[in-house]
């Protein structure tokens, strides 16, 4: 019943924001703020704060967006396309969240549902605080209220360098610090408890437009373990991994 009535909840709020759309662009008059964005990623690897969640397989990754004046709601998707997993869409994340600026200070809201198939759903709120600066430091508190109770610290740095006049070199980099009761999450789901540092990350990509609205972003990343006690928590001592995102903004 939880599960429906937050799906039903989601769907809802993104018809009514494409039905808005919609009737903006036919008497053109969209609001200023209101923004939208799709989004299909192909990756060899699903990394999620250091845990491999795929089976060594390609994993398709659509994503939808739609934004009003700092409010923005986001549907995520997983498909594994291994035989061993089933060639199955296995995931799939609802986000609400807002976000406000306060000088170059960015500070953020937000809440996530996790509906997973092969593990119990679960839930997060978060709040989430950066810096318009160099490297755009931001720090984020993610809090579990569901399934698996625990808190996990994020710190994220990340700078573009513009290449030439439309293409930029997009560099980015963060620490995990995980405190949980219990870990409840694909692939992982036993009581053991965790608190210490956890997964570190280095990533590099490309932004590549293709026209005003469609864009092209292929990434190379490498994930590892903050810490010999979160190797053996994570499983491994790293992953690298790459992908590539086509995005459609409008």
């Amino acid at each position: 019943m939880k599960r429906t009535l937050i799906r039903i909840f989601f769907i809802s709020v993104i018809i009514l924001f494409s039905y808005a759309i919609s009737s903006w662009a036919a008497d053109d008059s969209e609001p200023e703020g209101l923004s939208a964005s799709a989004s299909v990623g192909i990756f060899n690897k699903y990394i999620w704060r250091g845990f491999q969640l795929n089976h060594d397989s390609i994993v398709i990754q659509p994503s939808a967006t739609l934004s009003y004046k700092g409010l923005s709601i986001n549907e995520w998707i997983n498909v594994d396309t291994s035989p061993d997993a089933g060639r199955k869409w296995n995931e799939t994340d609802s986000t609400l969240s807002y976000e406000t600026n306060l000088g170059p200070v960015i500070l953020g809201a937000g809440y996530i549902y996790y509906n997973v198939r092969d593990s119990d759903d679960t839930q997060e709120i978060y709040l989430s605080a950066g810096y318009d600066a160099f490297l755009s430091p931001r720090f984020t508190i993610y809090k579990d209220i569901d399934a698996a109770p625990g808190y996990y610290f994020n710190l994220g740095l990340s700078h573009s360098i513009k290449l030439n006049e439309d293409v930029s070199l997009d560099l980015s980099g963060g620490i995990g610090y995980y405190i949980s009761k219990t870990m409840k999450i694909v692939e992982v789901d036993t009581d053991k408890k965790y608190k210490g540092p956890q997964d570190g990350f280095l990533s590099a990509g490309l932004t590549i437009p293709i026209n005003k609205q469609m864009t092209l972003s292929p990434s190379i990343s490498y994930s590892f373990p903050l810490s010999s006690k979160a190797k053996d928590l994570l499983g491994t001592s790293g992953n690298a991994f790459g992908g590539i995102v086509f995005t459609f903004s409008f």
